[in-house]
């Protein structure tokens, strides 16, 4: 509640599951928004990622995400996307992953489709302090697509949870959202605090 009139809530969640060399990975995120009454945010992504090892580091990624938007003039947008992975480390303290991708943008908005291709950069990065119950984390994607209206477009999020038990988290994240073209940069930027389960 970030004035009297307006109230916001925000459902994120992501689970992998592994399985000798291959491993599933799911996200997706919901919000809602209203303002005296009245419905001003509305829009939800689903995001699911299919990783097959080669090494104990090395991985190559396929991967699909779904978002819909009922207030922005993009009200509709699939990326499909593949390329290859490094994971730094994965252990009971935590991981650190960059996938880089060659991806394919579909558009819906204002009774238009628009298809594009761009190169993509992805990070996932978690560590536990050593000796302590808080945790670090971030997560990004970045694409540079490959036509002349847009420069980059980046989604990201950095925090520190704080583990009140062995399901129970405390967050407290920040989230950039960036899109650079036409010689304008346009950010939304957003400050939460959360009460998450982990499993």
């Amino acid at each position: 509640r970030n004035q009297n009139d307006v109230d916001e809530w925000k459902l994120k969640g992501n689970t992998r599951v592994e399985h000798g060399r291959w491993r599933h990975v799911l996200s997706g995120e919901l919000e809602r928004e209203t303002k005296n009454d009245r419905k001003v945010e509305d829009n939800w992504e689903l995001e699911y990622d299919l990783d097959r090892f080669f090494t104990e580091h090395w991985f190559w990624r396929v991967g699909v995400e779904q978002a819909e938007d009922e207030f922005e003039t993009v009200d509709r947008q699939r990326i499909v996307g593949t390329g290859p992975g490094y994971r730094f480390w994965d252990d009971e303290l935590g991981r650190f992953e960059l996938i880089g991708q060659y991806e394919r943008f579909q558009l819906r908005g204002n009774g238009q489709n628009t298809q594009f291709d761009a190169y993509g950069l992805e990070w996932d990065y978690k560590r536990l302090l050593s000796g302590t119950r808080f945790e670090l984390y971030s997560t990004a994607q970045m694409a540079l697509p490959l036509i002349d209206q847009v420069d980059y477009v980046f989604e990201g999020e950095a925090g520190v949870r704080y583990r009140v038990n062995e399901w129970a988290r405390v967050s407290l994240l920040y989230e950039l959202n960036q899109f650079r073209g036409l010689g304008q940069t346009t950010s939304d930027r957003q400050y939460l605090l959360g009460l998450g389960v982990g499993w």
